[in-house]
């Protein structure tokens, strides 16, 4: 390191013996200390020192600030950053969405759950805080009120980051998955109504047990398979222009079909044929297969 040019050059045993006179000329200028040889130190007033760093500390945290923000709205997830004082920080475009909260505002934690979990999540982001380690606690969120979030909580150089789960929806899988295992065994007890999931390339995507009983064929068997290749050859078209249909238009339909089974022969059905949404794009049809003598069967007295 070349010093510049000035006089305020000391090594570091003189200044050690003459610290008081040093000290004085360093209020005016910085004064650079040689310590074995070599520019190691340098000698100034905290003010010049303030306004040195000052600048360089600010400027770094709100780059921070502005690059922590811009990743946090690209987040499909809620996530929230609070400070000890339950003041949210920065929060995720998916947080703002859900809470219904604008860009800009100050909001505290408080306002964004009920009453009753307040006390429950200023306690858990305190631990946090004295702790240094993860968390979670459950929640009501008061634009919410019959619905559960999972708060999972870490620290953060900001403070306590959390990451919000709907637990709720969560719930309401398992009871959607439930009913709809039920509602197949129903079908399987019936013998003659089968249910099936058909993919967008039409095959079966699922071939739950009262397909498995209607068709008489494994479920490793029908598992992938086109769902065509089921029907009897004369009616393939019309019902692979039928799921087509339901595919294109994200609507319903019906067809009359004969269905191949192993050991019972072919079998009179109707096709029930519907598309399953998720979001604004149809991801698959849902398929209610139902034996029409079968049927007739059970109107019988």
């Amino acid at each position: 390191m070349r010093l510049p040019d000035t006089d305020n050059v000391v090594t570091a045993s003189a200044l050690v013996r003459h610290f008081g006179h040093w000290q004085d000329r360093a209020v005016h200028q910085p004064v650079y200390v040689i310590h074995r040889g070599r520019p190691r130190f340098v000698l100034a007033t905290v003010e010049l020192m303030q306004a040195l760093c000052a600048p360089r500390q600010v400027a770094h945290v709100d780059s921070y600030r502005a690059s922590f923000g811009a990743l946090l709205a690209l987040l499909p997830q809620i996530v929230l950053i609070a400070d000890g004082n339950l003041r949210i920080t920065a929060m995720s475009g998916a947080a703002r969405t859900y809470f219904a909260q604008p860009d800009g505002d100050d909001v505290r934690l408080h306002a964004l759950v009920d009453d009753p979990s307040r006390e429950r999540v200023a306690q858990a982001v305190g631990r946090v805080l004295a702790s240094g380690h993860g968390d979670d606690v459950d929640a009501t969120p008061a634009r919410y009120p019959g619905r559960r979030l999972r708060l999972l909580l870490h620290p953060h150089p900001m403070g306590v980051a959390m990451l919000a789960e709907d637990a709720t929806a969560a719930d309401d899988l398992r009871e959607a998955r439930a009913a709809a295992i039920a509602d197949d065994d129903a079908c399987a007890a019936c013998a003659v109504v089968a249910s099936a999931r058909i993919s967008l390339r039409g095959h079966v995507e699922q071939a739950p047990p009262s397909l498995v009983a209607l068709t008489g064929l494994s479920s490793a068997a029908l598992g992938g398979a086109r769902f065509t290749t089921l029907i009897d050859i004369a009616d393939r078209a019309r019902v692979g222009d039928a799921i087509e249909h339901v595919i294109r238009s994200g609507g319903s339909a019906r067809v009359n079909a004969v269905l191949h089974t192993n050991g019972a022969g072919t079998v009179p059905v109707i096709i029930g044929l519907s598309a399953i949404r998720v979001g604004a794009a149809v991801a698959s049809v849902a398929a209610i297969i139902a034996g029409t003598s079968g049927l007739e069967a059970l109107k019988a007295p």
